[in-house]
């Protein structure tokens, strides 16, 4: 095996490897890549290949946060690539999909309608699954998560599910059916679902299914792909396969309780291995291992870590060797999380009034999307800006939630509390004069409505007759006559934009094909204008609300035209609006980065990113690790068949990105945490191990310019 030690004047660099590759004609070089190395060796290598031949090379990442930071790098150093060649996986194998023209890209939200299809179609096999013997969300839900797991296992769900017993038990028979015809229809109708994407993407590659094959001639590197499942795999072998040149830097350490993937699969013609990061060994020790085998390994990472005031460190961040460079490790426990992010506002608040660029301060969380709310609300407080790497849903979005109020008011039989809702959103803009929020509650009050539209109809009317018969009483003073005159001035404006509003969607409340409901809200939205866009609220909150709102037209577009395909009968306006809250709730909001903000991230994203100071905040147990659930409908003898390892291998999992995570940090590292009896938290043991072993010192407390945010 040859050493690669990069930052070495006597070493061989990953680029020098590419040039061998050509000399001994190697296909596939695999590149054992310890913690905190690998970026710089794999970037140049990927330059070369670019200039090379910048239209059929390929640059494959884990996470969409090193793409971005990787095509910024690139474009600094004038470095030009084909558009869409750096990217992670999944990226590439839906590019690859497409260009086949016979198959259509399907996303979750269609699969999972097709899946409803199928589990309606008969009626036992709701009775089989269900304990209320009704069909659910949750259902539906249990059941993808079910298929996907098989499909991302490539697992035979046959073999597993008649594993108990030689006659399978009647829930057992409903899945296997159901996942027969599901997946029968997949095939059927070409379409491409995400949990088969790999799958197909790979077929796609080795067969070229008639079409020239879009990785012939290429030169690939994949860096930092961890343990891949089964399907991820496949496609990978299938890509290193097709291309004339594939060089893997795969993630490496001796612990094989951190790393146990050898990159056997990938059957290299060449095995390299680069130097460790004697930083990041040292990060490796607070989860080491005991046993003998190691024990040489951990002694040499010790003194490499107690020596490091003058070990040469040579990193892809290149920290210098010097004790005032090396990262400082700081940590705090916090009551609640209200306290821990203001806490860490304040302290990134000084930062950038020393001079830190926000871009290099980085927040990670283990559950990203549970603290943006606080985020948004502490951040708002100190005029901090971040920008978040975090799958959001497009039911986040202010602009869709307020076109999911207009199904809402039909679901909710016309409450007043709906409607106020509506008309009080800035995006639900009616021609002329209109009521407001506060006027439309006040007269429903007023006048007794309830629920359903002829409520409003008969109540407004009644409620006006009211009041023309009080003003016709010639004994009432004028002051209270010119309040009654109001009220009928009020009542009048609800009458003519508020009901006619009212009775449109009181139209929509029947049964219907799912197809043509949606045709049904779309014309609604189109003769009213709707949604109100206005660009007095800022150009970000602008492009934000358009880029959200051609995302929803587009889903509903898709849902528009797998419903014409699979859902013939006709169903009432409350199960097509709970489907469509689903679908959008399903659905993943387009993605704009500010790269100068303050980064915030999950732990898989800052696996081989940098940041001069680094937050890992909300370690938690029960959050850090995040231990497996139970795959449903299977029982445990099952769920061994079809996943064997998976609580083990989630735990490794975690570890090696909690590992990642620290390794990000180039100036300071910052680890907090909660804990309360109260609310039943504590600390990670991911933390306290990091604490105990890396000598953290205490958050130091600043001065507090918002102190009212701790209490």
């Amino acid at each position: 095996m040859s050493e690669i030690s990069a930052g070495s004047e006597t070493g061989t660099s990953a680029a020098d490897s590419g040039s061998e590759y050509r000399k001994t004609e190697c296909r596939r070089i695999l590149v054992k890549t310890p913690f905190g190395r690998g970026c710089s060796e794999s970037e140049d290598l990927f330059g070369k290949f670019c200039r090379e031949s910048p239209f059929n090379s390929y640059f494959v990442l884990p996470t969409t946060a090193l793409v971005h930071r990787v095509i910024r790098g690139m474009l600094s150093k004038g470095i030009a690539a084909a558009k869409k060649s750096v990217c992670t996986p999944k990226m590439l194998a839906e590019e690859i999909v497409k260009q086949n023209h016979d198959y259509r890209l399907i996303s979750d939200v269609e699969a999972k309608m097709i899946l409803t299809r199928v589990i309606k179609s008969d009626r036992s096999f709701v009775e089989s699954l269900s304990p209320t013997k009704e069909f659910t969300s949750g259902l539906l839900n249990d059941l993808y998560t079910l298929i996907y797991s098989i499909c991302e296992q490539r697992s035979d769900y046959g073999a597993v599910l008649r594993s108990d017993s030689e006659h399978p038990s009647a829930k057992n028979r409903a899945l296997i059916a159901i996942i027969d015809r599901y997946l029968a229809i997949i095939e059927k109708d070409r379409l491409v679902s995400p949990e088969l994407l790999y799958a197909r993407a790979a077929e796609f590659i080795e067969n070229g299914d008639g079409k020239v094959n879009p990785m012939k001639d290429s030169s690939v590197i994949l860096f930092g792909i961890y343990e891949p499942v089964p399907s991820l795999r496949g496609f990978l072998t299938a890509v290193s396969k097709a291309a004339a040149k594939t060089v893997y830097y795969i993630p490496f350490s001796e612990n094989k309780r951190i790393c146990s993937d050898d990159g056997s699969w990938f059957e290299p013609h060449e095995t390299a291995q680069l130097s460790p990061n004697p930083v990041c060994k040292r990060y490796e020790r607070i989860f080491g291992d005991d046993s003998k085998e190691n024990q040489g390994d951990e002694t040499e990472s010790a003194v490499s870590a107690e020596g490091g005031d003058e070990a040469s460190v040579s990193s892809w961040s290149s920290l210098s060797a010097s004790s005032e460079n090396a990262v400082k490790v700081y940590a705090k426990c916090f009551p609640n999380a209200k306290s821990e992010i203001s806490a860490i506002a304040e302290e990134i608040h000084s930062l950038i009034e020393n001079g830190v660029s926000p871009s290099e301060i980085a927040i990670s969380f283990p559950d990203p999307q549970s603290n943006l709310a606080l985020l948004d609300e502490i951040f708002g407080d100190f005029n901090l800006k971040y920008s978040a790497y975090v799958p959001l849903s497009l039911a986040n979005s202010p602009i869709v939630q307020s076109l999911m109020l207009i199904p809402r008011v039909i679901s909710e039989n016309f409450s007043p509390r709906s409607v106020g809702e509506l008309f009080a959103s800035p995006y639900f803009r009616l021609k002329g004069r209109t009521a407001d929020r506060y006027l439309i509650e006040k007269t429903a009050i007023a006048a007794n409505i309830g629920n359903g539209f002829h409520s409003w109809e008969n109540s407004i009317e009644w409620l006006l007759r009211q009041k023309e018969s009080k003003l016709s009483d010639d004994s009432l003073p004028e002051f209270k006559k010119n309040a009654i005159k109001r009220d009928i001035a009020e009542i009048r404006l609800i009458s003519e934009s508020v009901i006619p509003f009212l009775s449109e969607l009181n139209a929509l409340n029947k049964s219907a094909r799912y197809s043509e409901h949606i045709q049904n809200y779309l014309d609604l939205l189109r003769r009213y204008n709707l949604p109100f866009l206005s660009n007095d609220c800022g150009l970000d909150l602008y492009r934000s609300d358009n880029s959200a709102l051609e995302k929803f037209y587009k889903l509903v577009s898709d849902l528009y035209e797998i419903s014409e395909q699979f859902f013939g009968e006709k169903i009432s306006f409350q199960e097509f609006a709970g489907s469509l809250r689903a679908s959008v709730a399903g659905c993943g909001a387009a993605e704009v980065h500010d790269s100068s903000a303050v980064q915030v991230l999950g732990m898989n994203g800052l696996q081989s990113n940098g940041y001069e100071y680094l937050f890992l905040a909300g370690l938690v147990d029960g959050k850090l690790p995040l231990l497996p659930k139970l795959i449903p409908y299977i029982t445990e003898n099952e769920s061994k068949l079809l996943w064997s390892d998976k609580r083990r291998e989630k735990i490794r999992w975690e570890t090696f990105y909690f590992i990642s995570a620290l390794c990000s940090a180039k100036r300071g590292l910052y680890l907090t945490t909660r804990a309360s009896a109260v609310k039943d938290t504590l600390p990670s043991p991911f933390y306290i191990a990091a604490v105990e072993r890396l000598d953290a010192v205490e958050m130091p407390e600043r001065e507090l310019i918002h102190s009212a945010l701790r209490s």
